[in-house]
């Protein structure tokens, strides 16, 4: 993260030992970002890290598509990220904790989420 107040980087290492789909990694990345270069980058990003999923043979890329990791993404994104949130108030102040705060709410606006689609 970049604290452009302070002209600072910041690195989050968030610890978190968890089962969930792939795309958990990429969330955390995107969390990173601020809303507007995960904006400009998301598609990018999303592509670039199916493509490794793939050439990793970690994944069978006629059950884990694209369309599927976007899906994770989209379903895992909140929840992860506002539970990130939570444990970073705690410990963040200021304009960082804002820009988490600012990403996860232009994901929610931009993706058009709804409190009945968090899981």
């Amino acid at each position: 993260m970049w604290d452009t107040a302070q002209q600072k980087h910041y690195l989050l290492d968030f610890e978190f030992v968890s089962f969930g789909p792939y795309i958990g990694d990429i969330c955390y990345l995107m969390l990173t970002l601020g809303p507007e270069i995960r904006v400009s980058h998301e598609e990018r990003l999303l592509a670039r890290y199916h493509e490794k999923l793939i050439a990793s043979g970690k994944v069978d890329p006629t059950v884990y598509t694209i369309e599927k990791l976007k899906t994770d993404y989209a379903e895992f994104f909140v929840p992860r990220v506002s539970t990130i949130c939570l444990i970073a108030g705690l410990f963040l102040q200021g304009d960082l904790y804002y820009r988490i705060l600012r990403n996860l709410e232009s994901f929610v606006e931009e993706k058009g989420i709804g409190i009945e689609d968090v899981k």
